[in-house]
């Protein structure tokens, strides 16, 4: 399921149906975060394939904690990280990364915690920088996950996306 995840939010990003540029051409220049809208249209995605798509659906064993997308009965979490690297036609700022990256592992975390058989963890994180000074921040995710192979990572433009297993 991570990898239809992948696909999905790759699909995304590369604006394939027409849906992203707009929204992202906002975001991207001001390292805004736009979870919400990836949430939304993922789970508008993978409804069309898995009829019991949910967001915000409540943890089996935590009914007042909620996964970001419930989907073919496994609960997705989604992220999205903006960083504080120099990239060109992006404005300068310095947003820690540190806190984000330690929410995603809080997120694998959960999933693990509330006896979820089936989770996923998904997060872009942008505007990336040539140097991949990013790539210790995804080494510290891999080292919390439990299976260390059953991830996709791939660069799109300016984003970094990558999924998991949990």
């Amino acid at each position: 399921m991570y990898e239809i995840i992948h696909k999905e939010i790759e699909s995304i990003l590369k604006d394939t149906d027409g849906l992203a540029a707009p929204i992202l051409s906002l975001h991207l220049p001001k390292r805004a975060k736009f979870e919400r809208y990836l949430q939304t249209v993922l789970a508008y995605k993978l409804q069309s394939r898995y009829p019991d798509t949910e967001i915000e659906k409540p943890y089996t064993n935590n009914s007042s904690k909620h996964a970001d997308i419930f989907a073919n009965n496994t609960f997705i979490e989604i992220k999205t990280v903006n960083t504080s690297y120099n990239v060109e036609n992006v404005e300068a700022k310095n947003k820690p990364i540190t806190k984000n990256i330690s929410g995603i592992i809080t997120d694998i975390e959960k999933i693990s915690t509330y006896g979820v058989k089936d989770g996923v963890v998904a997060f872009v994180l942008f505007p990336i920088d040539d140097e991949e000074k990013y790539k210790k921040h995804v080494d510290r995710i891999v080292g919390a996950l439990k299976d260390k192979t059953s991830y996709v990572e791939r660069v799109v433009g300016q984003f970094y996306v990558f999924s998991a297993k949990v």
